[in-house]
């Protein structure tokens, strides 16, 4: 059996949103340093628009980088223009629900160790008084979606700001009153670090949030202390996920490194990861999957 051909294919929104000019950026060039083909498509509404040309090689096997929606809507935005059973999008199983994973890891390694899990539909039942009588949480609750390919962002909302959020959440993401939601206490987090995981091996880290400078947006760096890299590996041990390949978030707080949550590595920001150590690895992984499936 002949060895099948990599080719990746970006989401053009997705790079805007996380690298900027596709042209010119850290995954693009990393592709270019691995000789590693790849196009940029640009769709809307679940259907291609511009940018795909699909390949007279018939061992041509894809690899789907983007935003979740492009990742999950592939098969209606290519469907007509290449064998779907050759494209590997790498969208996890495991760590989809925080729930499925968060409690293999120890107590004193999660960020968040206690909280109440309700559907969003019963948390716009119960309001803000119940809520915070129910739950104990003086200035606010940090809500997180249980479901991981959302459209809801993690985020602390203080109790008069309560209903906005319901009502945002609701109308403009992808969930509905059926979505569970975990609440948890507001925790003060120094910085931010994710690690990317592949075949069970953190393969690169970056620094991509400090929470201690003034301006509050990304603080991307390639340092990472050797305690944050230590916990990572730690925790994707304990979690003992056999996704092929996921994202490790971890927080420092008060001197302390913890498990945020994990999510899926093709639709995550890379921040200032080694992207070209991250190329190769995916190649490998894909190239693995597609032999086991004799693409």
């Amino acid at each position: 059996m002949s060895v099948p051909n990599i080719q990746w294919l970006l989401d053009r929104d997705y790079l805007d949103i996380c690298y900027g000019n596709p042209e010119d950026n850290a995954m693009t060039k990393a592709l270019v340093t691995s000789l590693t083909p790849y196009q940029i498509i640009h769709w809307r509404n679940r259907l291609l628009t511009e940018g795909f040309t699909s390949s007279d090689d018939k061992g041509v096997v894809y690899f789907v980088v983007g935003s979740v929606a492009f990742c999950k809507n592939i098969n209606k935005v290519l469907g007509d223009y290449v064998d779907m059973n050759r494209v590997i999008t790498l969208l996890p199983n495991e760590v989809v629900n925080y729930s499925h994973y968060s409690h293999m890891a120890p107590l004193n390694l999660r960020l968040n160790k206690v909280g109440f899990m309700l559907p969003l539909g019963e948390i716009v039942n119960l309001g803000a008084d119940v809520i915070k009588n129910l739950t104990g949480y003086e200035c606010g609750v940090f809500f997180k979606c249980d479901y991981g390919l959302k459209s809801a962002e993690s985020e602390f909302v203080t109790w008069d700001k309560l209903t906005q959020w319901l009502d945002y959440t609701e109308k403009h993401t992808g969930c509905s009153l059926n979505s569970l939601f975990w609440l948890f206490p507001y925790q003060p987090i120094d910085k931010e670090y994710r690690f990317a995981i592949v075949d069970g091996e953190v393969v690169s880290g970056s620094q991509y949030m400090d929470f201690n400078v003034s301006i509050m947006e990304p603080a991307i760096s390639v340092d990472i202390p050797p305690g944050a890299k230590s916990v990572a590996v730690e925790i994707s041990k304990q979690l003992c996920i056999k996704d092929d390949a996921y994202i490790l978030d971890v927080a420092l707080v008060s001197g302390e490194y913890r498990l945020i949550e994990c999510n899926a590595i093709s639709s995550s920001g890379w921040y200032a990861m080694d992207h070209d150590a991250l190329c190769r690895s995916i190649n490998e992984k894909v190239l693995s999957i597609a032999m086991e499936l004799s693409l």
